[in-house]
């Protein structure tokens, strides 16, 4: 990245579940010998502060795209909306079809499953060294390469698509000021979930979601729920 040695690379982790942190640690530790680990946390929001933090701030945070609390498709937006100087890999239990276009609407670089240690590591790498990751199947592999329509943009490109504070509002709020729960609904949708899909992830009713999407459609001054969702993936206020 920017002419740096390909060595003491700093990562840090999010995800709430403990034995994944640890093994995923281990793991760097044990096959990229070239990174450090500076630090995990099974907290979003802490995620969050310590990468807008430059005493904190890692080169690349892998973020799980399914924590409770604040999502990781949220800790992808708010770290993307903030700063280009932390490269984004998101990882997933799930297939990387179920979480690519909301990562990738969300800043990220690339996703990639947790168990698929070589894909692991070849995304971590890549992403390093200003790359994007997408899984590439090969023809004795399950169909579970991203779709031709999921396109990873470098951490640059995610960063001014996303406005990057540069196209505030009025009273400096972001122009579509949608809340945490609205900005994680929107990026689900993105993923392709249903209402009912999307209220299960979320431990909430899928009349709430309706609900919810109600208030988006407003907020991005869309006639339906196509047209917010083109308006949310390209960052424009228009069409």
């Amino acid at each position: 990245m920017n002419g740096q040695q390909n060595t003491n690379r700093r990562i840090a982790i999010v995800d709430n579940d403990v034995l994944a942190l640890t093994a995923l640690r281990a793991l760097i530790e044990q096959q990229l010998p070239q990174c450090t680990v500076t630090w995990t946390t099974d907290d979003g929001q802490t995620a969050v502060d310590r990468c807008l933090t430059a005493a904190t701030r890692p080169e690349l945070l892998l973020v799980d795209m399914s924590m409770e609390g604040m999502s990781g498709i949220s800790v992808c937006r708010r770290i993307r909306t903030e700063t280009p100087d932390v490269t984004l890999l998101a990882v997933t239990s799930f297939t990387v079809n179920t979480y690519a276009a909301a990562a990738a609407s969300a800043g990220a670089q690339g996703i990639v499953g947790k168990a698929d240690v070589n894909r692991l590591c070849q995304g971590i790498e890549t992403v390093l060294n200003g790359g994007t990751y997408v899984h590439i199947r090969s023809d004795d592999e399950p169909a579970t390469d991203l779709p031709p329509s999921v396109t990873f943009q470098t951490a640059q490109q995610a960063y001014e698509r996303l406005d990057g504070g540069h196209s505030i509002g009025a009273g400096g709020k972001e122009p579509y000021a949608l809340s945490t729960q609205e900005t994680t609904i929107m990026d689900l949708c993105c993923s392709g979930l249903d209402f009912t899909e999307i209220a299960e992830r979320l431990n909430i009713s899928p009349s709430t979601v309706r609900t919810h999407i109600g208030h988006i459609k407003t907020k991005l001054g869309a006639r339906n729920l196509s047209q917010a969702v083109v308006r949310w993936m390209t960052g424009k206020g228009q069409l």
